[in-house]
């Protein structure tokens, strides 16, 4: 749908003028991936519960936000995922491998998890990854076969497959800037975005400064 062709920068810029919320954008990413995933295998865990959750207590600060000023973090309510080799409190981080143990206490989060909740961001699950993330193809023992959504007899490659399979939806449907639901790493402290999409950093930018579009492998601009 148009919502989850917008950028961060005008999905931060539709909820500051209370256009959309972030449930609605949280609900139509999650009806994207229920419809796109079982063919493309991008995500390994999806939580649809505790990133609704997260959307309407998001909604919440958007509305403090407009109505007393209150602050909000620099990604408030935006859908994120996060890669199956990162910690993240509450969810298994099996890394692509039948040898770690599903049945433990998942009760930490990594410092990047960390700052993304800290930032508002709505975090909707894992992505996919090769065991423990070590080859430049993802077709894991434990998850399967990513496909790559322009050719589904295709991978990919790795080891953010499923954040690249996630990127292409948006690129082959809209030939815009991946989707709300594609990988992001966030540096509060200096500020920046960096899209890393199947092995290649597509760019980085300041947060208060990004533009509607995504940079190639090579460097170069693509509107």
């Amino acid at each position: 749908s148009e919502l989850t062709q917008q950028t961060a920068e005008q999905l931060l810029a539709l909820y500051q003028q209370g256009a959309v919320s972030p449930v609605e954008v949280t609900q139509q990413v999650l009806q994207r991936i229920s419809q796109l995933n079982p063919a493309l295998n991008a995500f390994c865990l999806v939580d649809e519960q505790a990133a609704l959750a997260s959307a309407r207590q998001s909604e919440q600060r958007w509305q403090a936000h407009r109505q007393r000023g209150e602050p909000v973090g620099a990604l408030e309510g935006i859908p994120t995922s996060i890669k199956d080799l990162i910690l993240t409190k509450g969810w298994p981080t099996l890394r692509g491998s039948r040898a770690v143990n599903a049945q433990q206490s998942w009760d930490t989060d990594a410092p990047v998890t960390a700052r993304l909740r800290q930032a508002g961001a709505v975090l909707l699950g894992k992505t996919t990854t090769p065991e423990y993330g070590c080859k430049g193809e993802t077709n894991s023992p434990l998850t399967g076969y990513t496909r790559n959504p322009w050719n589904l007899r295709r991978n990919p490659g790795g080891s953010s497959a499923g954040a690249g399979a996630a990127a292409g939806i948006g690129e082959a449907t809209a030939k815009q800037k991946p989707p709300p639901d594609v990988e992001i790493y966030v540096d509060i402290s200096n500020q920046t975005m960096t899209v890393d999409v199947n092995g290649w950093t597509y760019g980085r930018w300041k947060v208060s400064t990004a533009r509607d579009g995504y940079y190639t492998p090579r460097g170069s601009w693509r509107p």
